[in-house]
């Protein structure tokens, strides 16, 4: 199966409006609650644009398809959090010591 460039220009597009007219809303302050949050459509058109293009796609068994996704979803999940974390816990120690009172007993 050929690869649809429609598919990715749409997924290009969505990607531009996110980051040109929704982080530019939010960030600049330049439109007040609730109009701004009329903008956030983009969800419902990434998840539309992933299902056809899953539904274009090589047709694969389930374990085959829970495995890829565990593969290229769940384990970098996993691996960022515990990042995350270990570069969060020093951050906080160093600038805002009071906020670790509570952990660890102390």
């Amino acid at each position: 199966m050929q690869r649809d460039f429609e598919i990715d220009k749409y997924r290009g597009l969505v990607m531009a409006y996110i980051v040109c007219v929704i982080h530019a809303v939010y960030w600049l302050g330049l439109w007040h609650e609730p109009w701004r949050s009329y903008l956030l459509v983009e969800m419902p058109v990434i998840f539309f644009i992933s299902g056809a293009a899953h539904k274009m796609a090589r047709e694969k068994r389930f374990g085959e398809f829970v495995l890829s996704k565990v593969k290229r979803v769940v384990i970098p999940y996993y691996i960022w959090g515990v990042l995350s974390l270990l570069m969060t816990v020093p951050v906080l120690y160093l600038c805002e010591p009071q906020l670790l009172d509570g952990i660890g007993g102390g």
